[in-house]
């Protein structure tokens, strides 16, 4: 069953391909390091487009996200 793709799914793709990067540059601060945390938050279109981020770059350490719909993030997190 196909579905119309919405303003949500082109963020999610966008996300998951432009975003990858952004750990690399707050870790080449001095204050955070290679290897020093790096996290993600996120309130409503943050934890939409944040978790699928989140569950692809192993970099992000800890995540905070509120108000989403679990109906349709719970199996991007898997």
């Amino acid at each position: 069953m196909n579905r119309p793709v919405t303003a949500t799914d082109r963020a999610r793709r966008t996300t998951t391909t432009a975003w990858p990067s952004s750990p690399g540059p707050l870790q080449d601060l001095a204050e955070i390091g290679v290897d020093g945390p790096v996290g993600c938050w996120g309130i409503n279109m943050g934890t939409a487009i944040g978790i699928p981020f989140v569950a692809i770059e192993p970099r992000i350490t800890a995540a905070v996200f509120g108000r989403h719909w679990p109906d349709v993030l719970a199996e991007k997190a898997k």
